[in-house]
């Protein structure tokens, strides 16, 4: 269960957004969609962020009001002691979700961080989060994550500008990290890249609106930082080594057909060369 920080640890507030079935462009999620994604949620998503080292000042998960009774019993069961479901009427503006964050924090400076209902966080993701916040107008990122298949393969890859930002803005002006796509975020505000290791889990799986593996084979003990429960497949170390070799031709092909995200990546990790003002 998350229990309340303590301000003085935190002056700026970290505030978790997760969407879990909120319309978007016009698209509805039927029942069978909603009890897979509850799946998902409840064997990666939550237990991520109930077995962080350092909880978050809050989580918010977003809903359809026009969820079904049986999502919305549930969500509150879920969601007691861990996270707020906010329950939203059809297709909303972006401010909504600013108010929301508002409604939750104090302070100049608020901190909002992007988590989809099927990933998860590393267990010290909040932590170091939390210790590298300042107070000025940029997004943190981690580079280095994993993805992991239904399959039960584990990935590394790096990202620098990927769906677990975090975005500090001043509160009265807060538009929260979902104002931005995130492969765009640089375009907004300096993108301040946080070394180390795999920091996020995207979970690749049949009805994901991401399912192409980016990165490359990794052994299945990189998930010990990880609280999900995956079914990682074991993989000896000649298997590994060929599956690596083939991950990297991989990765190079998609590269040359399309090197247009070359010139992306190299515009985000410019803008952290870019000296951010203090607020």
């Amino acid at each position: 269960m998350i229990e309340p920080h303590s301000r003085l640890a935190a002056p700026i507030d970290l505030l978790l957004l997760t969407r879990f079935n909120v319309k978007r462009r016009g698209r509805t999620a039927g029942d069978p969609w909603l009890r897979e994604r509850v799946r998902h949620f409840t064997r990666v998503c939550l237990p991520s962020v109930v077995g962080q080292t350092e909880p978050p000042t809050g989580w918010l998960v977003f809903f359809d009001s026009s969820s079904p009774t049986w999502l919305r019993d549930l969500a509150h069961e879920l969601g007691d002691g861990t996270f707020e479901p906010v329950w939203l009427p059809g297709e909303v503006p972006m401010s909504v979700y600013a108010e929301h964050v508002r409604r939750h924090s104090d302070g100049p400076w608020v901190a909002t961080t992007r988590l989809d209902n099927d990933d998860a966080l590393a267990r010290d993701f909040v932590a170091r989060t939390r210790a590298a916040l300042r107070p000025t107008e940029e997004f943190l990122n981690f580079a280095s994550g994993l993805q992991v298949t239904a399959e039960g393969t584990v990935h590394r890859l790096r990202d620098p500008s990927n769906a677990f930002l975090t975005r500090t803005e001043r509160r009265a002006d807060a538009t929260t990290v979902y104002a931005v796509r995130h492969p765009r975020a640089g375009e907004v505000a300096p993108v301040r890249q946080l070394e180390g290791p795999p920091m996020w889990i995207q979970h690749i799986h049949g009805d994901n609106l991401v399912n192409a593996v980016h990165g490359i084979r990794v052994s299945p003990t990189a998930l010990e930082r990880f609280d999900v429960r995956l079914d990682a497949r074991p993989i000896g170390a000649l298997a590994l080594l060929l599956a690596r070799i083939r991950d990297v031709a991989r990765v190079v092909r998609r590269l040359v057909a399309r090197p247009a995200r070359l010139r992306w990546a190299w515009r985000v990790l410019r803008s952290r060369l870019t000296p951010s003002r203090p607020g």
